[in-house]
């Protein structure tokens, strides 16, 4: 969120220009954002014990609800993720999926929001690796408008920061440390003027972007790398696969990448929940990819997207919890 965005910690909201108080969701309860307090020393915290899930929420036309996208399946890798990384909860999927819709009926905003779900090992002990701790579970939402269709572009590097693999980190789970891994590589690539950056993995792949799966297009072929390629096991990538195969007739190629397959790929576009939805690569280490704008099959692709999150495609209806907006 941009910082003009907040008022004194609180997002404000773009249509009454005020701030307006936001609530969250906390271990069954909706808490206002002020007394949304977790104490320091919880491992959480301290130790990065944690995993998360970005979910988005699109606006639509009449701006008196909004559709969750996929957000089964975000619960679902939730869990997943804490069964492997030993956290505990005595909340099942309906549960969190249940609560998402209340805290968005709760929020007085109506346009685009972004939630975060955060599963962290609370207030059980504190200062050592508990067996059975019950993970705390917290689930908030601030305006994050989306970028597709706004002509945003991205010039990445290959960065010199390895992807995490699965022999010391799980890189396919949401782990909040995992992020770590990718911090190092943005912030470089931010220092050396890029907007964002390519990471590969220990085999010298290509693994993934620092928050975003990655496409490429050669000589009309989609490739991405394998899940087994130190990637997230992405939403937002099988939503494209399956797009791309029922509505454009292309099964996209999971292989290996090279570095220098970048170097001279027709086009390039990243994806995430968070990470940009669907963003076209225009350079990778200075060399222009493409014609240096969006490429058509990317723009398709883009637009397959858009259609999808916003209720625009009937048939992807599945794939969308309508919650209608609370009173501003």
């Amino acid at each position: 969120m941009d910082a003009e965005t907040l008022i004194d910690g609180i997002p404000a909201s773009p249509h009454s220009g005020t701030a307006v108080e936001p609530v969250a969701w906390l271990d069954g309860k909706v808490v206002p954002w002020s007394e949304l307090l977790i104490h320091a020393s919880v491992l959480g915290t301290a130790q990065a014990s944690a995993c998360f899930e970005g979910v988005r929420a699109y606006v639509n036309d009449s701006r008196e609800a909004v559709n969750v996208f996929r957000l089964q399946d975000h619960v679902r890798r939730l869990l997943q993720s804490m069964t492997i990384l030993r956290l505990h909860t005595a909340f099942a999927a309906a549960d969190l999926e249940l609560a998402v819709v209340e805290l968005l009926a709760a929020t007085p905003w109506h346009e685009d929001i972004y939630l975060r779900l955060l599963a962290f090992e609370g207030y059980d002990v504190v200062g050592a690796w508990p067996t059975d701790a019950r993970a705390t579970i917290l689930i908030n939402a601030v305006p994050r408008p989306s970028t597709m269709g706004t002509g945003r572009t991205k010039s990445c590097c290959v960065s010199s920061w390895r992807r995490i693999s699965d022999e010391s980190m799980p890189p396919r789970v949401k782990a909040s440390a995992n992020y770590l891994n990718s911090r190092n590589a943005y912030l470089q690539a931010a220092a050396d003027g890029y907007d964002d950056a390519i990471m590969l993995n220990q085999t010298g792949h290509v693994a993934e972007c620092t928050g975003a799966c990655v496409f490429v297009v050669r000589d009309g072929a989609l490739i991405t790398p394998p899940v087994t390629e130190s990637i997230l096991e992405s939403i937002t990538r099988a939503t494209l696969i399956q797009l791309v195969k029922e509505e454009l007739g292309v099964d996209p190629v999971q292989r290996p990448i090279d570095r220098t397959e970048l170097y001279i790929a027709d086009e390039i576009f990243v994806s995430g929940t968070g990470g940009g939805e669907v963003t076209p690569v225009t350079s990778v280490d200075r060399y222009q990819v493409g014609s240096g704008e969006i490429g058509p099959m990317t723009e398709k692709i883009q637009s397959l997207y858009r259609d999808a999150v916003r209720g625009l495609a009937p048939r992807r209806s599945e794939w969308l919890s309508r919650v209608k907006r609370g009173e501003e």
